[in-house]
């Protein structure tokens, strides 16, 4: 029995080994892991395909990252948790972290702001600060900013005092 065989768009032309190899038949021999392959070989076909990767690869994407990015600043001001009393109504939200790599600990980001990491908890998963871990190890990136605790320490220390415990 014959596998079936694949639909396609009615601007595909299909095209195989068998053809003449020149241009002058109007055929093209595109041989595909020996299967036959698909090629547009009119205007408006292409033309379609051209304008449905421009709008799905570049429009719809962009600004699906636009709305990602404006959500840190007003999802994460509106709905979460607060791990540190800040002075403004920055909060924690996961869905925010889950959709834009991390960024969604907002009320963490407020706390210390210079720090790389914004994860203050054993669960807040901040990817974008493991990538950043990652390419240090490849040697793209250095002295990465570690969290505020962490930096008073190191300062106290080489002036040979010692944090106060509460």
């Amino acid at each position: 029995m014959a596998p079936a065989r694949a639909r396609h768009p009615p601007t595909a032309t299909p095209i195989t080994a068998n053809c003449r190899s020149d241009w002058s038949s109007g055929c093209q021999a595109v041989e595909a892991h020996g299967d036959r392959a698909w090629l547009w070989t009119d205007v408006a076909g292409a033309a379609l395909f051209a304008a449905s990767v421009v709008v799905w690869g570049v429009l719809l994407r962009t600004v699906l990252v636009w709305h990602i990015t404006w959500s840190v600043n007003s999802l994460t001001h509106l709905f979460g948790y607060r791990n540190h009393e800040t002075g403004e109504h920055s909060q924690n939200n996961w869905f925010v972290a889950f959709v834009a790599a991390g960024e969604g600990w907002h009320n963490n980001h407020h706390d210390d702001p210079a720090c790389c990491s914004v994860q203050h908890r054993w669960w807040e998963f901040d990817l974008t600060y493991w990538e950043i871990r990652a390419l240090s190890l490849i040697g793209l990136t250095s002295a990465i900013m570690p969290r505020r605790s962490v930096r008073t320490a190191e300062a106290l220390a080489q002036r040979g005092e010692r944090l106060p415990h509460p």
